[in-house]
């Protein structure tokens, strides 16, 4: 009679360690985009070390209508993200590059930020390669390339990115034929 007793505790324990299990790779998994969302903000640092022009720009201080919110605040308690930084709680929507020295291993280092939407690379000098991997960032819904020396031919890369809504190109001298591609 008291075999059940012991066969349901033995389930439960399963059960919990199941359970626990779950958790931990969960949280492990989340600990590594956390790492890799560090990373390339080291990556953004050194590329300007003031920090004066390379911004950041985290989901919550986007609306819904994609505009930044003029000083929007987390929802996250303050001593929370000193603690653990905002990168543990919040997905980085947009990076503003202008005016860096933005190299193709920099554009490539963005991959990491999934929910990447917002990218501003306005008056940098950017190879054909640069290019290419903006183009990987097929989730980018706002992209500013003016003054960059995009060319016709490098245009055809940016004209891929599918969910794009506003892409700013002045000041680059394309010709009319290539803005008829991208329509």
């Amino acid at each position: 009679n008291s075999s059940p007793k012991p066969r349901s505790i033995r389930w439960s324990l399963r059960l919990f360690l199941l359970v626990i299990t779950v958790c931990g790779v969960t949280v492990g998994l989340h600990l590594r985009r956390v790492a890799e969302r560090k990373q390339v903000i080291a990556t953004l640092t050194r590329l300007s070390p003031s920090a004066t022009r390379v911004l950041v720009e985290y989901d919550y201080q986007i609306g819904v209508d994609g505009y930044p919110i003029p000083k929007a605040k987390s929802m996250v308690p303050a001593p929370l993200l000193d603690l653990a930084g905002h990168e543990f709680f919040h997905e980085i929507v947009g990076v503003n590059l202008d005016s860096e020295r933005v190299s193709v291993s920099d554009l490539e280092s963005l991959k990491a930020l999934r929910q990447l939407k917002r990218l501003d690379l306005e008056y940098n000098q950017l190879s054909s390669e640069c290019f290419e991997a903006i183009a990987s960032l097929e989730d980018l819904t706002r992209l500013d390339l003016q003054e960059t020396g995009i060319t016709d031919a490098d245009a055809s890369c940016v004209a891929s990115l599918t969910d794009l809504q506003i892409l700013l190109l002045s000041g680059n001298g394309l010709s009319d034929q290539c803005f008829d591609h991208m329509k």
